[in-house]
């Protein structure tokens, strides 16, 4: 990994945020593309989010237009319920509940236990 990183430090990886008018086409992913990928990973101290968000566009969605996916959701009948949570899930991402289930011998071990060590120490 030490010798990649070494190899990466200098290359100029920015040309992986213009989108390519022939990527549909492709079977397999470049070598190219996929060095140019690891550089900007290990310039962005592995974070890949922030390597999603300088490369922007297609990979993080900005090319949908919400405001008329929802008119046309609308025009079909689509439950409204529905398209509140498609709303939500492209601008937002998150869930908005979630569903989980604990035992109660589960519960009351950690009752006892108390918290994490980790939390006493800090």
């Amino acid at each position: 990994m030490i010798t990649m990183i070494i190899k990466c430090h200098l290359y100029d990886f920015s040309w992986i945020a213009y989108e390519d008018p022939f990527c549909k086409r492709q079977t397999t992913v470049p070598q190219s593309h996929a060095f140019a990928m690891l550089a900007a990973l290990f310039h962005y101290k592995m974070h890949a989010p922030d390597v999603m968000r300088f490369l922007g566009g297609t990979y993080t969605g900005e090319h949908r237009d919400i405001n008329s996916i929802v008119a046309c959701l609308t025009s079909h009948d689509i439950d409204p319920w529905l398209i509140t949570q498609y709303i939500r899930a492209t601008t937002v991402g998150c869930p908005n509940h979630f569903s989980a289930d604990i035992s109660r011998e589960n519960a009351l071990l950690h009752w006892r236990e108390g918290n994490h060590p980790s939390v006493k120490k800090k």
